[in-house]
């Protein structure tokens, strides 16, 4: 089991992130610049609560985390791409 070091959200001005494939089942806060998410291979059940909170994101991939639900938090209205196959 994986963690992304809380002190990511240090940095204000990140619009990429790719943190696939490294066994994570959740996320802390993240920056709220970020406009990409790639978390491809992970063991998530549900899109993490933390990516709601990101006003800017257009690209999101949560592709093949054994995902059983989007979670309960809605996702981004700024939302463009949305790729959640082999799930």
């Amino acid at each position: 089991y994986s963690e992304l070091p809380v002190a990511v959200a240090g940095f204000p001005a990140l619009v990429k992130l790719d943190v696939s494939h490294n066994a994570l089942r959740t996320l802390p806060s993240l920056p709220l610049s970020l406009e990409t998410l790639f978390a491809l291979g992970n063991h998530f059940e549900a899109i993490p609560p933390a990516v709601a909170a990101l006003p800017r994101l257009r690209m999101l991939s949560f592709k093949s985390c054994r995902l059983r639900s989007l979670g309960e938090a809605p996702l981004p209205p700024s939302l463009q791409w949305l790729i959640l196959s082999d799930n």
